[in-house]
């Protein structure tokens, strides 16, 4: 997806505009642990049924270990976080989790 272009903009499309990134943000922190994985590592030799099984299993694997061990799991300051109050991304060391 790519953000609206422009600057004067709608309320809806800055909306948009802001929130776009942050979806993105998030959604590469999981790809980026779940990288670690040997099965994603390359490409995964299965049919599309299976592959698509895989991702759904890999993901509610990350969501489930995110709830019940944040801290072993996903270290603090491993990932990227925003700082909601000032509007800044604080970066994350992509440091080691459970799965490296």
């Amino acid at each position: 997806m790519k953000p609206y272009p422009g600057t004067n903009l709608c309320k809806d499309c800055l909306v948009f505009n802001y929130r776009l990134p942050r979806a993105r943000r998030v959604s590469e922190n999981a790809f980026g642990i779940l990288a670690k994985c040997r099965v994603f590592g390359t490409t995964i030799l299965t049919s599309m049924p299976n592959s698509k099984l895989i991702v759904l299993a890999a993901g509610s694997l990350h969501n489930f270990l995110t709830n019940r061990s944040k801290n072993t799991y996903i270290p603090e300051g491993c990932a990227d976080r925003e700082d909601i109050l000032n509007g800044v991304v604080i970066e994350g060391t992509g440091g080691k989790t459970l799965l490296s």
